[in-house]
This record gives structure tokens, sequence and C-alpha cells, in this order.
């Protein structure tokens, strides 16, 4: 399921008066690179893409350039320079996409976090389990010869 995964584009410093086909028309003008789907909302520009390599050659042709009032704009504004950049939410997706190394790395860390935590209680019952352990693993054949005797010394 990939929908809602393009990578999409925030444009800063729009003028007021821009509509979204202005900005339809800014993309068409400078990149070949077509989108999506375009849209504007609180006063920010969004460009949608269909993929990261399309989206990194729009930001690098649109950005810094003037958008200006296209064709069907009834409103008449001075060209204005934008921001183009990626949207916060494609950055955190991306950083994240190298799928094996680090997101399995995260998940490994956190309950490591957990167990620090609550390390100074915990202690206790390893270190009792591990010096019982060895003294089995190295005296096995002569623990079986005096397994009856020590169990009783042990109870007493």
């Amino acid at each position: 399921g990939r929908l809602g995964r393009r990578p999409k584009l925030i444009v800063k410093d729009l003028p007021h008066a821009c509509s979204w086909q202005d900005l339809k028309d800014f993309c068409r003008e400078y990149t070949r690179k077509m989108p999506t789907y375009v849209d504007i909302r609180s006063g920010n520009g969004m460009i949608e893409y269909e993929n990261m390599r399309d989206a990194e050659e729009a930001i690098r042709d649109l950005d810094d350039r003037r958008i200006r009032p296209g064709r069907g704009n009834k409103v008449d504004y001075d060209p204005q320079r934008v921001r183009v950049m990626l949207d916060d939410e494609t950055v955190r997706r991306s950083s994240r996409s190298p799928r094996s190394g680090r997101r399995s790395g995260g998940r490994a860390r956190s309950p490591n976090k957990v167990r620090s935590g609550s390390g100074s209680r915990r202690p206790s019952l390893p270190r009792q389990r591990s010096r019982s352990a060895p003294r089995q693993r190295q005296k096995s054949e002569s623990r079986e010869r005096r397994r009856s005797r020590s169990r009783d010394s042990r109870g007493r």
C-alpha cells in the first residue's frame, strides 16, 4: 500500500492570492517533473510527486524561483520568490527507508533501555543462576556420582 506514501514538497512564502492553479503552472514552467497532486493549505503549497527522485529534482528546479499569477487567477500579484523543501513526514520516512539496518536497530534499542532502568533490582536473579550453572557444566561426570550425597548435604 504505497498510497499516501508519495513524497511531498512544501512551498513556503507563497503570495496570499496564489491559487493551486498558479502552483501547478509554476511547476510546469520550471520543472519537467509533473506533480501527482497540488494543493494549498494554510498558506503553504503542497506538491506531491510519484517518487523521491522526481521530488528531489523538483526541489532543485523550483526552490528560490519566483511564482507569479497564472492565466486563471483573477487576482494580480507581484512575482514572489518561494522556498521549496521536503515535507517533514517525507523526511522522516526517507531517513527510515534503509529497511533492514536502521529500523531493526531502533527496535532492538528500546528493550535495552527498559532493562537498564529496572537493572538495579534485577541483577540478583541472573547472578544466582549463573553461579550454579557453570558448576554443573564443569563437573557433569563427578556430579552424577555424587548426586545423592550433594543433595542430602544441601537439604540439611
